[in-house]
């Protein structure tokens, strides 16, 4: 599914540019196709196999098509969009939330037992599930205006700025930070470059 909604995002943000208005309706296609044949009853799953919902929906498979559905409302505002968006979210946040620390786990609280979980937030050939979904959260704050997504993001966010310290493969987390999606993004980063 992750590839998959990259891939909308792409043809909604690029026809939303361009004014193609083909582009943007074949991504409002695929995306209906995944939210028809990719949920189950807890979230989405990993990929579609024949047309049937196969594995479990990781972090990134939620966040990815989060954001692809807030391209598509932006591009061509159809409530259904950010009404899926806002339910995908609010499953993400029910399995993969870390409630203590910020951030999302890869995997799901309800999926199997490992020995340890990873919350990954460092870009690779795509980008990370949790910079993808604080981003995501940012949106839907700006959208709707309920703080509780402006919280989670900051949360997400603060960890994401003290590990780029650390880490330059974390280029979405930079990236948002950059883009001032995040306002205190700076005075985060002031407060971590003081320790040095």
């Amino acid at each position: 599914v992750s590839w998959t909604a990259l891939m909308l995002s792409a043809s909604a943000r690029g026809g939303a540019m361009l004014g193609d208005a083909d582009a943007i309706l074949r991504a409002a296609r695929a995306a209906d196709r995944l939210l028809t044949r990719a949920r189950t009853d807890t979230g989405l799953a990993r990929y579609l196999f024949e047309d049937a919902p196969q594995g479990t929906g990781l972090v990134d498979d939620h966040g990815f098509l989060i954001a692809a559905l807030l391209d598509l409302f932006e591009a061509q505002p159809e409530l259904r969009c950010l009404d899926a968006a806002i339910e995908l979210q609010g499953a993400l946040d029910r399995r993969f939330l870390d409630r203590e620390h910020g951030g999302y786990w890869m995997g799901p609280s309800d999926g199997e037992t490992l020995w340890v979980r990873a919350k990954p937030i460092a870009d690779g050939a795509e980008p990370t599930g949790n910079a993808v979904s604080a981003s995501n959260l940012l949106r839907l704050h700006q959208l709707t205006g309920d703080a509780a997504y402006r919280e989670r993001a900051e949360q997400a966010h603060a960890r994401q700025v003290q590990a780029s310290m650390d880490d330059p493969r974390l280029v979405e987390a930079a990236t948002a930070i950059r883009e001032n999606r995040l306002p205190d993004a700076g005075a985060l980063l002031r407060e971590h470059l003081k320790e040095y």
